[in-house]
């Protein structure tokens, strides 16, 4: 799961509130049904990144 980027030439570490959120968001997700799940990525609420290996 990717959730938050940023180029180190943008901004430094992100600070502990942050990094709480950050996690308490990913949990949410990790739990998050199948059907939620599709229906996020259908939406557009969440985006599926790929890693360049998928075969077309």
């Amino acid at each position: 799961m990717f959730l938050f980027g940023f180029a180190k030439s943008a901004r430094g570490n992100i600070d502990d509130d942050e990094l709480a959120t950050a996690q308490e968001i990913a949990q949410i997700w990790l739990d998050a049904d199948p059907s939620a799940l599709d229906k996020a990525l259908a939406d557009g609420i969440i985006v599926e990144i790929g890693d360049g290996d998928e075969e077309n």
